[in-house]
């Protein structure tokens, strides 16, 4: 995971354009300073409705238990859900992550 880190890290320096979903947004946030912890309130399972103000509100598919719970001093917040703060996180306009499976749909389910 440390050299996967320094990689987002070259990546984004590089200003090359870089998107991250489920893991990919927790090691994206890890390697640009924020802190990702395994979540005491259990799994999230199944659709979750995400708030944003750039993607309108949506029910997506998620599957996990750790999550953002520090943004590192670039991210924005994006989007949100009751389980997940930090669910969508831009930075900048080359880089953008999010917690939930937007290529599951409900038959995947």
């Amino acid at each position: 995971m440390l050299k996967l880190e320094a990689f987002i890290q070259k990546v984004y320096v590089a200003e090359i354009p870089i998107f991250g979903v489920c893991f990919g947004h927790q090691i994206m946030a890890k390697a640009l300073g924020g802190k990702v912890e395994k979540y005491n309130g259990g799994w999230s399972a199944g659709p979750n409705v995400y708030e944003s103000q750039v993607f309108g509100n949506q029910g997506i598919i998620a599957r996990h238990q750790d999550q953002v719970v520090e943004r590192s001093p670039e991210a924005r917040l994006l989007g949100s859900s009751n389980f997940c703060e930090n669910a969508i996180l831009g930075y900048g306009d080359r880089a953008l992550s999010m917690q939930a499976h937007p290529e599951f749909d409900s038959a995947y389910l």
